[in-house]
């Protein structure tokens, strides 16, 4: 799956100023069936989402988030 990037948002971080890039992204990305957006819902889901992603094949993953969001993605990575 080439250029096949996830981004994985964080809505709470920044004091929840990063929701309001989602729609921004979701149409840089436009209709891309290989690319994804994903928000997280809970502490630990970027962790996963990262593992997933890298299972399904996304070459990179990217994220919208803090020192936090970075860390759970490299420890699903």
């Amino acid at each position: 799956m080439p250029h096949a990037p996830l981004v994985i948002v964080n809505p709470t971080a920044g004091g929840g100023r990063t929701l309001q890039w989602v729609e921004w992204l979701r149409e840089r990305l436009g209709p891309r069936p290989e690319a994804g957006l994903e928000v997280t819902a809970h502490r630990g889901h970027a962790e996963g989402l990262a593992a997933a992603a890298a299972a399904a094949g996304h070459d990179r993953v990217i994220a919208v988030g803090g020192e936090g969001t970075i860390q759970e993605i490299v420890n699903g990575l």
